[in-house]
């Protein structure tokens, strides 16, 4: 039996107790679905942070060069038992796999420290020394639920911060009615610190056996370093995703 992992964080602390490549949402081509465009509220490139994140995805001169785009000399591997995540990670930060095929009574996964037979979620999870920011990775089939992309933003938002957090929104932009990719990007300020989400959300109907695929990633830190942290960290791993910014990281508004 695998040890159950306490993550949930605080504004100090993040406390440890112990699939699929990554599908980051984007606009492409619409469908015909009765509204073709994202539904957008608040304005992203309020926080300098996600102003950075979005000129990377949108390929602007971020790092001046590719090799300083990309993990540095001096980090270290970090080897996920089950998914294909970034392999290299920061020195001083710590890689945790965890798997749940259980939820609580808020709909918070219940995570364990060892593989399952057949988990609901997979999760990555890179922590910083200090413990007050981490980039989190999660992919997997929920069961018996049909799940909208503002309930998919819910689960990854509480996934770090515990059932129902108080949150000031920054920004939404939801494009659940994307058949091809119904997707989400959100922001929020949590006391000190900025919690940025975005992922997917596929459902699957069925009679019988309903679920909706999801993949999200949350990128969480105190908000005076979120800059640097973005700069340091996180494009760094998102890098090994994705190759360098090429693709779309996150929702764009179609005009």
């Amino acid at each position: 039996m695998g040890k159950r992992l306490d993550l949930t964080v605080s504004r100090r602390s993040l406390v440890f107790a112990g699939a699929a490549a990554m599908t980051l949402p984007m606009l492409g081509a619409r469908q015909t679905s009765g509204q073709d465009t994202a539904v957008i509220e608040g304005d992203c490139e309020d926080e300098p942070s996600l102003q950075m994140l979005f000129d990377w995805r949108d390929g602007k001169p971020v790092y001046e060069s590719i090799a300083d785009s990309g993990p540095q000399i001096d980090w270290v591997p970090f080897e996920h038992p089950s998914l294909p995540v970034p392999s290299l990670i920061p020195p001083d930060w710590t890689g945790v796999a965890g798997w749940a095929d259980s939820f609580s009574r808020d709909g918070v996964p219940e995570w364990q420290d060892a593989p399952l037979a057949l988990p609901q979620l997979t999760m990555s999870r890179i922590v910083a020394p200090d413990g007050d920011a981490a980039f989190e990775y999660a992919v997997g089939s929920i069961q018996q639920v049909l799940l909208t992309t503002a309930d998919s933003a819910t689960l990854a938002k509480e996934n770090v911060l515990g059932a129902d957090p108080t949150l000031r929104s920054v920004c939404v932009i939801d494009d659940q009615y994307n058949q091809l990719s119904p997707g989400w990007f959100t922001a929020d300020r949590h006391e000190t610190s900025l919690l940025a989400t975005f992922g997917n959300a596929l459902q699957l109907p069925h009679d019988i056996v309903p679920a909706t695929v999801v993949t999200f990633t949350s990128l969480y830190g105190p908000r005076k370093d979120m800059e640097q942290l973005m700069f340091d960290v996180f494009l760094r791993i998102l890098f090994q995703f994705l190759g360098g910014g090429s693709s779309d990281p996150i929702p764009t508004p179609t005009p």
